[in-house]
Order: C-alpha cells, then sequence, then structure tokens
C-alpha cells in the first residue's frame, strides 16, 4: 500500500491529528488535492483495485472502495474544511519534498510503470496537484497579503 499518494497523505494527515505536528499549508494543499483525485478515481472513473500481499491477489469490490474513499480521502478533507484550524504558513512547496519521495519510492514498487498504479496518467494527476498548489500560492502570496 505504500505505493500510494493515499498512504503516504493519510499518515501525514494522521501525524496532525494525533498532535505530532501543527496543520500547515502544504498538507492542508495535499489533503484538498488527494480528496478531489481520490473522489475522481472512485466516482467518476471507477476502476478495480488490487492488493497484492505475497503471492494472493486481492480485488476490493466497490462499496468497499467507497468507503475507503471516504475514510482515507473525504473525511481528511472535510475535517479541514469545517473546522477553523490555525495552520502554520508554510509554501506549498514544501508538498513536493514527500511527494518526491512517494514518487520515486512507488516508481520503484511498480517497476517505472506508474501509470498502471492508478490506472491513468500519473503525471496529469501530478499536474492537478501542481495545479491546486498552485492555485493556494496564488491566492496566499498575491490575493491574501494584499488585504
Amino acid at each position: 500500500m505504500i505505493q500510494f499518494w493515499t498512504t503516504w497523505n493519510f499518515v501525514w494527515y494522521s501525524g496532525f491529528k494525533l498532535k505530532f505536528y501543527n496543520l500547515n499549508s502544504p498538507l492542508k494543499a495535499s489533503i484538498i488535492a488527494t480528496g478531489l483525485i481520490g473522489g475522481y478515481l472512485v466516482y467518476i472513473y471507477p476502476r478495480r483495485m488490487k492488493v497484492k500481499i505475497g503471492d494472493y491477489v486481492y480485488t476490493i469490490s466497490y462499496p468497499i472502495l467507497i468507503l475507503g474513499d471516504f475514510v482515507f480521502h473525504q473525511y481528511p478533507l472535510i475535517d479541514i474544511l469545517v473546522n477553523d484550524y490555525s495552520y502554520d504558513k508554510l509554501c506549498i512547496m514544501y508538498t513536493y519534498l514527500p511527494l518526491f519521495c512517494w514518487y520515486n519510492t512507488a516508481n520503484r514498487i511498480v517497476d517505472g510503470k506508474m501509470d498502471k498504479l492508478y490506472g491513468i496518467s500519473v503525471h496529469r494527476m501530478l499536474l492537478l496537484c501542481t495545479s491546486v498548489a498552485a492555485g493556494f500560492g496564488v491566492f496566499h502570496h498575491l490575493i491574501n497579503n494584499k488585504k
């Protein structure tokens, strides 16, 4: 499961909820992007998710996939949007350090076939994440700082 960004993102979010560190801009942007992409992959562009443990391959049913999307993608998204958490104003660019680590780790696990990981172009997903981060950056640096 470590090859999926959801795992990395949920561990990062769990660390915040367990008070290991404060919420920050990169985590907030990552949760929003993961919620959007996760919802897209489950509801708009559904595909079968398979988990391989040893030699056995488990196919996850669609109802379990929906439950997993809610727990790992939508609940963190709803939590940070509904609750008025104060958060550290770090540059969104810090999101790219864990994203870079994930990309390199996942690329090794799936033997360079990153598009097979989600069934769509991973580069399109990274472009969407970059767009969300850029939107946060524009809001923070250009709009929010002018007030």
